[in-house]
């Protein structure tokens, strides 16, 4: 009755504003339990710490080139190294990560950014 006298939202409408909110927030979907009368949702904690989590961190962080070591300080890893290694190099096979100097890879100038923000610098 309290719906119809447009005193509550519509049924049914928040839940798909939650799936469009968390997803865009990068957080896993949301699970809806109906059981004994109660309806629950449990909102997943994501991994912070996961391979595809650090990823996508990184592919927003250099949305504007950035340099290896301030690729290892953005991912809080001690070993430029390693940080080129396991999260780099995997984004440039992808093709998701470009190199600003691509005929250059070694050089000390050297920059990454993400393959749609160098697409957007080269057409405008």
């Amino acid at each position: 009755m309290i719906e119809i006298l447009g005193e509550t939202e519509n049924r049914y409408s928040g839940i798909p504003t939650m799936r469009w909110e968390l997803a865009a927030a990068g957080l896993p979907d949301p699970v809806f339990e109906n059981a004994r009368g109660a309806f629950k949702i449990i909102i997943k904690k994501p991994d912070w710490n996961s391979m595809d989590v650090k990823a996508q961190r990184l592919l927003s962080f250099c949305s504007t080139p950035r340099s290896r070591e301030e690729i290892a300080d953005f991912l809080e890893i001690n070993s430029v190294y390693h940080a080129v290694k396991k999260y780099v190099k995997p984004l440039l096979k992808d093709g998701r990560l470009v190199m600003t100097l691509p005929d250059k890879p070694q050089s000390s100038n050297q920059k990454y950014v993400t393959a749609r923000a160098k697409r957007e610098t080269s057409n405008g």
